[in-house]
């Protein structure tokens, strides 16, 4: 019987591991984990913006970027 029970337990889920670990460091180290997180998702925005301007014209003015930024920002939140 013992063994039917243990079977049953629910693996806690991937959120609620990182969770609990984020939970045991302390407040500079959690700090660390949050920056390196929010620089990872900037590096990869950067990543995209240049894939997207490698193949456009080199005489874009500063409203056209704003206005693609802008676009592709759209389009990436609905992707989501």
């Amino acid at each position: 019987m013992e063994q039917v029970a243990t079977s049953n337990i629910k693996n806690p889920s991937l959120l609620r591991q990182i969770v609990d670990e984020v939970d045991s460091l302390d407040e500079q180290s959690k700090r660390a984990v949050l920056h390196k997180i929010k620089m990872q998702k900037a590096l990869v925005s950067v990543q995209r913006a240049d894939e997207i301007l490698k193949n456009k014209p080199l005489g874009m003015t500063e409203k056209d970027i704003w206005e693609m930024v802008s676009n592709n920002r759209k389009k990436w939140h609905e992707e989501k």
